[in-house]
């Protein structure tokens, strides 16, 4: 199942190529999903905190349905240190760093592209 969920394959096919019911592809992800660590381990590094911030933006069903994934990026390793779902408010960029590891809120220079809610 797992080679499965690296391939571009909807759930759907998933389900009619491993010949198991509609949910149970489902259900597996969520279980994946849950085992994941929520936090980030920062360790401590010389020199200064960088983050890259930005947003990328998909739908579903239509256009008019949007979804805003927020990014923050350790600008030096590269690493993924925040990810906020929601929209493209204010509101969000403070979730988004709300969420941040408690290093990057306090010491990090962040570089963004200007919208407004940034």
């Amino acid at each position: 199942m797992d080679c499965l969920l690296l391939e571009p394959i909807s759930l759907v096919g998933i389900d009619r190529a491993a010949q198991v019911s509609e949910t149970w592809p489902q259900a597996y992800v969520n279980d994946k999903y849950d085992q994941i660590p929520q936090t980030v381990t920062v360790t401590s590094k010389k020199g200064s905190l960088v983050l890259e911030c930005d947003e990328l933006w998909f739908f579903v069903g239509n256009k008019n349905q949007k979804y805003w994934i927020w990014l923050a990026l350790d600008w030096h390793t590269r690493e993924i240190v925040g990810v906020y779902l929601g929209d493209r408010s204010q509101d969000a960029a403070q979730d988004l760093l709300s969420l941040l590891p408690a290093v990057y809120q306090q010491c990090a220079v962040c570089y963004i592209n200007f919208w407004q809610a940034h």
